[in-house]
């Protein structure tokens, strides 16, 4: 293993010593932002966020620009309750799951449009969006087929490109050990009622251990205009990765390669057809590339090459009445897979959905609602459930939620197979109901959330292993879920003027997984047992702005508990901003993905310059 460059390690080494340090009263600012007001994704009707009948995580843009990320990925590990399986850092592929949910039962969306891969969800975060070009990524628990149909059995999550409020323009220059090269532009043209943000970025690593080496590039472009009361916006983007893949599904492997290829193209239209009805329809097409090699070096030993095709389109109307909100929604799509190893299939699929949403007093509200999607492979799947929330105050919410969710079999999980793994072409759908009760509280500017759930599922789908040493797609009867969770968040500075802490946040995450499975399996019982992340803001002396994380976890497969720490500092001088980050302070060793161990500790450091 390689060790970290000096230099890097030096500078970690004295800014950690003066963490504790306290700053001048002149150097302070309110660095702590005001609350999200609004949210999208946990109900078709977009409300604020205190208003959601069900916990909903947000990660503005400030978060990202504090935290130790440089990628979606990097992103949604410091969420609480997300499960985020890194098989290869810095964007080259992660798993992402919620609440003792698998990566195949999350629904990703862009802007609200949702991203179908029917190979699998192994290429869910096939994104071409770097954390400049996001404005915040909002993360839906529990059960939400009745909004967004098949696939968001345990959760959504939801990233929305950044609107800007000025014209601008952004580079970055980034190196670290192991080889790290990153290179960033971004630039925001605003022109009267429209706007456009190009992007463009370029990451290459060699790697910490064998075939762990990445090159990834992608470009994206977002865009909107305004006119009278109609909005219309657009996005589209390409991301090219190259990455080691050693021992992402097989110990047997360990030079596997891969090669993916995503392109997408998206647009929306919002309007208002009476004073009490608006609607919006919006249509987004993805195009996926995967070739696969179990030995990079000898590519006729086993070769995979799959290409998908997904185009969804939906429409929504809702009427606002001050006895109720309703609102209308269909959908129709097609996918299409050609693949050596799947077969050549095709899909169309169409839904319709309902919901409202009533005051039952002046503070407590119900919704309900209910979704059903088919198909022309197989039987239609329903989705419904009903919220409801006593909110007497800004300060205090209290909710609860019932739901029904589903999930239809990937190609992967029906017709795969290769030495160590094997689909099974009569999987039946899944299905969960999930339920949660819960609550926020808010005390002189301190946060506190907490929340229990359940979920018991039916038929879901896991590769078992067989007598003959393979692992076989299964349905097993059941898979029961309990667990609770708790969210603080304190502003310091708020609390103190003179303190150099601007925020901590702690959250706890518990999951108790009971599964009727009677060998082994490769997901169900590889699941966080505890997860923990504290976060804390600092500002050093001479202004350096100081994020320090530390996320605890425990998973069912050897009870142990670990720790990893992550540290990011950064500095202003005018239109420039030195930054540097740290990744696994400690070195810590954990198996996270598969059998793949994660990166040791790792150093990066750069400049970023912007021009407003």
């Amino acid at each position: 293993m390689r060790r970290p460059s000096p230099l890097l390690a030096l500078v970690f080494l004295l800014s950690v010593s003066v963490c504790s340090a306290l700053v001048d009263d002149s150097t302070m600012v309110d660095t702590i932002p005001t609350r999200p007001t609004v949210i999208v994704t946990a109900s078709r009707v977009p409300l604020e966020l205190s208003s959601v009948a069900r916990t909903v995580d947000v990660m503005q843009a400030h978060d990202l620009q504090r935290l130790p990320v440089r990628s979606i990925q990097d992103a949604l590990v410091f969420v609480p309750g997300v499960d985020l399986r890194t098989r290869g850092p810095y964007g080259a592929q992660s798993d992402v799951s919620i609440r003792g949910g698998s990566y195949e039962q999350t629904t990703v969306l862009l802007n609200g449009m949702r991203l179908t891969d029917p190979q699998t969800g192994h290429h869910q975060l096939n994104l071409p969006l770097a954390p400049l070009d996001i404005d915040r990524i909002e993360v839906v628990k529990g059960g939400a087929s009745r909004l967004f149909g098949p696939g968001a059995m345990d959760g959504v999550v939801n990233i929305i490109p950044r609107v800007p409020t000025a014209s601008s323009s952004t580079a970055s220059l980034l190196g670290g050990d192991f080889g790290y090269i990153e290179g960033r532009a971004n630039a925001a043209l605003l022109t009267g009622e429209v706007h456009n943000v190009l992007s463009g970025q370029y990451v290459q690593h060699n790697g910490y251990r064998q075939s762990t080496d990445l090159k990834l590039g992608s470009a994206f472009l977002s865009g909107g205009l305004t006119s009278n009361a109609t909005t219309v916006s657009w996005l589209g983007g390409i991301v090219d990765k190259t990455f080691g893949a050693g021992l992402f599904y097989s110990p047997r492997f360990p030079d596997a390669w891969e090669h993916t290829l995503t392109w997408l193209a998206g647009a929306r239209i919002a309007t208002p057809l009476t004073e009490t009805w608006s609607m919006s329809v919006a249509g987004l097409y993805r195009t996926n590339t995967d070739e696969f090699l179990l030995k990079r070096d000898d590519p006729a030993f086993y070769r995979n090459t799959h290409t998908t095709h997904s185009a969804t389109v939906t429409a929504l109307a809702t009427g606002t009445y001050s006895f109720a909100t309703f609102t209308l929604g269909a959908e129709g799509g097609a996918d299409n897979i050609v693949s050596s190893n799947l077969g050549d299939h095709d899909r169309l699929r169409g839904g319709v959905s309902a919901e409202i949403r009533a005051p039952l007093t002046s503070n407590v509200f119900a919704t309900v609602g209910a979704n059903i999607t088919g198909f022309t492979d197989r039987a239609p799947g329903i989705g419904y459930g009903a919220d409801l929330q006593w909110r007497p105050s800004d300060d205090l919410r209290v909710f609860g939620t019932v739901n029904r969710s589903f999930r239809i079999p990937t190609y992967t999980e029906l017709y795969y197979k290769d030495p160590t793994t094997r689909g099974n072409a009569g999987l039946l759908p899944e299905n969960a109901i999930t339920a949660e009760v819960g609550g926020s509280l808010r005390i002189e500017n301190v946060e506190f959330r907490a929340s229990g759930f359940i979920r018991n599922g039916r038929d879901l789908i896991d590769y078992v292993l067989d007598t003959g040493n393979v692992y076989v797609a299964e349905n097993i009867e059941s898979v029961n879920i309990q667990g609770i969770e708790g969210v603080v968040i304190i502003p310091v500075q708020r609390l103190w003027n003179a303190s150099p802490l601007t925020m901590v946040q702690w959250t706890v995450n518990f999951a108790s997984v009971e599964s009727t499975a009677n060998a082994q399996t490769r997901y169900t019982r590889d699941q966080l047992r505890w997860q923990s992340i504290i976060r804390a803001d600092v500002t050093l002396p001479l202004d350096v702005m100081c994020t320090f994380t530390v996320r605890i976890v425990e998973r069912y497969t050897d009870g142990v508990m670990r720790s990893i720490g992550d540290l990011r500092l950064q500095r202003s001088f005018g239109m420039f901003r030195i930054l540097a980050e740290a990744s696994n302070l400690w070195n810590t060793n954990m198996i996270e993905a598969g059998w793949v161990p994660i990166a040791p500790r790792w150093f990066r450091a750069g400049i970023e310059a912007s021009i407003y």
